[in-house]
């Protein structure tokens, strides 16, 4: 170990001084006419002239030597400092790569999450989609309707965990897609109509008539939000009436101002605990958490989806007596779908290794009117693609033997060493859609998004989206 800079540095500048001193007292003594008395000199030194001359010199090689060795130790000194700072550098180099690692696989994790969870999820929806068509009594009606709000309330609280995280991460992104307003809120306002039905809460809704219908968006955040503050309007409000209206708040050239409201006569929130209801996993009354559910984190993601649209999320409330949450949205006007764009897209490839989403979709898109191919796998459909001719292609991304990436890159390849004019569309269907994700797919050649679970009743909207050649 070396010492302190400081602590050498004062003991050579003490040793110096000294050392210089009886070097200059040496020769004053040694010639008369200086004009020091000799006796304040012959207390510890010989009379003799020659003698101090020589311990002069002595000491003046003294001092050179503690020059030196001054320098030298400052040379070790920074020497030192200087191997401490790169080992610090290292290790910070080597804590940055660590961490890269870790959110790395973070965002591996979470995508496998989202995949495994949504995936089944894709075929209840599905499922009890085809179920609704059929001829059902009324017991089976209410059963197939209560399976439908535990899966919509199992989506939303896994879309709220899985964005929180992608969010306190950075890596959340938001949707461009083509959508109608009526039919991504409808469903929502549906629900929580029939629920309010059965608590004896009267329900009402209004859109503003100037509204268009189509806009470019996130449909999927945005019904995030709505479904989290009726969610919260439902959960407090015992008695009284839940009211949500849309309107149109201002246009500008290249978007319109939508601002949402949701208001109840519910218990309100106390003027103490106004000030703390963004905070994460704040619960107004925590003792009540398990009477009215949820995990803490709606309202919190909800304002920060909102200012990810370039919106505000803000409330109102009395204690006892209600709330009022208002938000608003910047939205661009979208494009309302041709009927005959669908009959662009004749035949598609429907790539799926999961036999009930496979059996599910594909019973839907003939439905549509669509002629349906399917593949198991990549391999499969890059082997079908070179066999046939196809105008859309829905593939899969976590896949067996080959994941949709692959495939979707060889096709590119195929076709370019084709020289194929018009490029067949490419539709990943994902169950993640993280950013670093969203970019592999743009690289990879895809032409859009089709985030798990989805209604397949929605394709024309998303057709329109691809042959307007939309960002979604």
């Amino acid at each position: 170990m070396f010492e302190k800079p400081e602590r050498i540095k004062l003991k050579h500048r003490v040793y110096i001084v000294s050392v210089l001193i009886f070097a200059l007292i040496g020769p004053l003594a040694a010639f008369p006419n200086s004009g020091i008395e000799p006796r304040l000199l012959s207390i510890s030194y010989p009379q003799t002239s020659s003698f101090i001359l020589l311990l002069s010199l002595f000491f003046v090689l003294l001092s050179v030597i503690g020059l030196l060795l001054m320098a030298r130790n400052k040379s070790r000194v920074l020497s030192a400092m200087q191997e401490r700072e790169q080992k610090l550098l290292d290790d910070i180099e080597v804590l940055k790569q660590e961490t890269d690692i870790a959110q790395r696989t973070k965002q591996r994790f979470l995508a496998n999450l989202s995949h495994e969870i949504r995936t089944p999820l894709n075929g209840i929806f599905g499922l009890t989609s085809q179920f609704r068509k059929e001829k059902l009594n009324e017991e089976q009606a209410e059963m197939l309707n209560d399976i439908e709000l535990l899966t919509q309330h199992l989506h939303a609280l896994v879309s709220d965990v899985l964005d929180f995280t992608k969010m306190e991460t950075g890596i959340l992104e938001l949707d461009k897609v083509n959508f109608h307003l009526m039919n991504e809120i409808g469903p929502i306002l549906s629900f929580y109509r029939k629920k309010c039905f059965e608590r004896g809460i009267a329900f009402s809704s209004h859109f503003d008539s100037t509204l268009p219908l189509f806009y470019i968006g996130d449909p999927n955040r945005l019904r995030q939000v709505v479904n989290s503050l009726l969610s919260n309007a439902f959960k407090f409000t015992e008695a009284g009436k839940i009211r949500f209206s849309c309107e149109l708040e201002s246009q500008q050239p290249d978007c319109f101002n939508l601002r949402f409201e949701i208001s109840d006569t519910g218990k309100g929130i106390p003027e103490a605990q106004q000030s703390l209801i963004w905070d994460l996993f704040h619960q107004v009354n925590s003792t009540n958490s398990r009477s009215t559910g949820g995990v803490g984190i709606g309202l919190t993601l909800s304002r920060r989806l909102v200012e990810a649209m370039d919106g505000e999320l803000s409330f109102e409330s009395r204690e006892n007596q209600g709330s009022t949450f208002t938000f608003s949205v910047c939205l661009k006007k979208g494009i309302s779908p041709d009927l005959l764009t669908q009959n662009y897209f004749n035949k598609i490839l429907l790539v799926e290794d999961n036999l009930i989403n496979q059996r599910v979709s594909m019973f839907s898109l003939k439905q549509l009117g669509f002629n349906v191919d399917v593949a198991d796998n990549g391999q499969i459909a890059l082997d079908k693609f070179q066999e046939n001719h196809y105008d859309l292609i829905l593939m899969d991304i976590q896949m067996p033997v080959m994941d949709g990436m692959e495939a979707t890159r060889k096709i590119r390849a195929i076709e370019k060493q084709r020289n194929v004019e018009t490029p067949v569309k490419i539709v990943a269907i994902t169950a993640n859609a993280l950013g670093d994700d969203r970019k592999d797919c743009i690289d990879a050649g895809f032409d859009g998004f089709l985030t798990k679970p989805f209604n397949l009743e929605k394709l024309p909207v998303v057709i329109s989206n691809l042959r307007d050649s939309l960002e979604y």
